[in-house]
């Protein structure tokens, strides 16, 4: 095989396992899917450099949600002139997703 092929390969497969890891952290971490759904949600500055804290386990679920507040970095919702403090952080078996969850 030829050293250009080689290297389009290898290059390939450090691309896939790069791509494989971020998905293991966005859906088998709650801080890694709380950042994706910062993300998805239109605030990429905030997903990266932002800080959260469990502010409680949700009372109405059973103990596959858990509050977090994001402490720096805020996202900001300039629609409704908010900051989006709250979200909540579902776990399903092994996976986690995230979604907004109100000022409260």
């Amino acid at each position: 095989m030829e050293l250009r092929k080689k290297r389009k390969l290898i290059l390939m497969a450090a691309a896939g396992l790069l791509f494989v890891a971020l998905l293991a952290y966005v859906f088998l971490t709650p801080m890694g899917a709380l950042r994706a759904a910062v993300f998805v949600n239109l605030h990429p500055a905030s997903a990266v450099t932002m800080d959260a804290q469990v502010q409680r386990a949700a009372d109405w679920v059973s103990a596959e949600a858990v509050i977090y507040e994001i402490t720096s970095h805020v996202p900001h919702e300039r629609a409704t002139d908010s900051d989006l403090v709250n979200w909540i952080v579902y776990r399903h078996g092994p996976f986690y997703t995230a979604e907004y969850y109100g000022w409260g």
